[in-house]
């Protein structure tokens, strides 16, 4: 299949600068200037403004994210990959590197039949997920790392208190910087499975058994990094910050520019960066995230147009917009959704580049690829299922898909998208996070200029800037 890229001057014009913002008027960084990758910088400032001059239509999504991060203050828990049960450790018997099972291997009897046999080879099952797995516990402190840090960086952002900057400041020091807590700049261990050498990187592995040589299935799966590119912009948001010092800068740049070497290195990983599937996406997310990170632009550039739009042509079929790989997996609707998901993140990633995912456009409709593959989801969605291809052991969540569709909303301007978020949602949620650092009341309020009618500030002021902002809304960063 061949694809082309529908690129607009003015587009190209706007992402140079696109994650930094303010400017000054040479297009410098101006002096407290943020800078995000995946959230639109320029929406958080503005979206700032409004709530800081009185305007409330804010409020519900800020005090989600301001209990949240009230949540992680409170917690006074040290989470860290040395806090775990010292009797799970990894092979390396270094609780400084992270470990967890791959979720989805359940021991297998040594003579094949339907009883486990503890310390027998481990075969996958999928869709079912071990609950062996839920014993280990860097997953669980990687992913309350990750969300701390993320809320609490958007509190202090949006209300100038310390006392969040200085609890994402210690959630990041301790799992990445101290070196008596700090995590190893390395995954080798990550998704293992027993009695299995998984740092080879191979797909499958012969396992001596009681009967003879065993083929059990291995596996590549290095996602519990996915959040990376949150926390990456949660720094983005933290610099402007007195707790977080140049040195806590500086010491995350080396532990990312240390973990994206070892991803370089490692078979296990590059195993897992030739994933054909989700798992290939979300490689993805995390490389052009830290690429991004450490400024290295070209390099995530070239990831996107070598790695993500070739996978891609083998991911999302045409003319119809479904993902036959996603949907062979017995959670079907899952990792259909996930990967779109991922995607519509390196969609975001990418207009920091000089290349725009959202506009690659599908020849045989002429439609953007990733508008064709949302809107297949969307009657699913909307119906549970009905009509579905494929095998789905699990439901039909369609939450991710409506927050897609928001998504989708801002970049295509499409009213389908909007129409269908009123179809999945009963009522506006308007506590979503995401309208923090998406164009003032995108698409909470159906009636915007209600909305705006409500406010407490200048409605002049309000106006005024809608009617700029909106009128330029084509330019804008999700």
């Amino acid at each position: 299949m061949h694809w082309r890229i529908a690129t607009l001057a003015f587009v190209l014009l706007q992402t140079v600068l696109a994650h930094v913002w303010p400017l000054n008027d040479n297009g410098t960084p101006a002096s407290g200037s943020i800078q995000t990758f995946f959230m639109s910088p320029k929406n958080l400032w503005i979206n700032r403004q409004f709530w800081q001059q009185g305007h409330n239509e804010l409020r519900p999504a800020i005090r989600r994210i301001l209990r949240l991060a009230d949540g992680a203050v409170l917690d006074a828990t040290s989470y860290s990959v040395t806090s775990k049960n010292t009797s799970l450790l990894s092979p390396s018997n270094d609780p400084h590197y992270y470990y967890s099972l791959s979720t989805q291997f359940w021991p297998q009897a040594a003579n094949n039949n339907s009883s486990p046999i503890s310390g027998a080879p481990y075969a996958f099952y999928d869709g079912y997920i071990n609950p062996e797995v839920y014993l280990y516990q860097d997953p669980q402190y990687i992913q309350v790392m990750f969300d701390d840090v993320y809320h609490c960086a958007l509190a202090f952002f949006f209300t100038g208190n310390e006392t969040y900057a200085q609890t994402a400041t210690k959630r990041l020091n301790t799992w990445f910087l101290d070196p008596a807590t700090a995590m190893k700049p390395s995954m080798e261990f990550a998704a293992s499975i027993r009695g299995v050498d998984t740092t080879e990187g191979k797909n499958t592995f012969d396992v001596t058994t009681a009967n003879g040589t065993m083929q059990v299935d291995a596996t590549s799966v290095l996602m519990d990094f996915n959040k990376v590119y949150q926390l990456i912009d949660a720094i983005g948001l933290l610099r402007i910050s007195s707790s977080f010092t140049n040195a806590h800068y500086q010491g995350m740049h080396a532990w990312m520019k240390s973990f994206y070497d070892w991803s370089q290195s490692s078979k296990r990983a590059k195993s897992f960066a030739l994933s054909v599937n989700n798992q290939g996406t979300w490689n993805d997310v995390q490389q052009v995230s830290i690429l991004l990170f450490l400024n290295r632009t070209e390099d995530a550039n070239n990831i996107i147009l070598k790695n993500t739009v070739s996978r891609m042509a083998l991911q999302i079929a045409s003319p119809d917009g479904s993902q036959p790989i996603e949907q062979t997996r017995q959670m079907s609707w899952f990792h259909s959704v996930h990967n779109l998901e991922a995607l519509y993140v390196l969609g975001s990633l990418s207009r920091s580049l000089s290349t725009d995912l959202f506009q690659y456009i599908d020849p045989s409709t002429k439609q953007p690829i990733l508008s064709n593959a949302l809107k297949y989801l969307i009657p699913f969605a909307q119906n549970n299922g009905a009509g579905w291809v494929g095998t789905n052991i699990g439901k039909f969540d369609p939450s991710t898909v409506n927050e897609l569709c928001k998504h989708a909303f801002i970049v295509y301007r499409e009213e389908s998208f909007m129409d269908a978020i009123q179809l999945l949602q009963s009522k506006p949620k308007s506590w979503n996070p995401s309208r923090l650092w998406t164009p003032y009341l995108a698409y909470d309020s159906p009636n915007r200029n209600a909305a705006i009618d409500k406010s407490t500030g200048s409605i002049g002021f309000v106006v005024a800037i809608l009617a700029a902002y909106w009128g330029f809304a084509s330019l804008f960063l999700f």
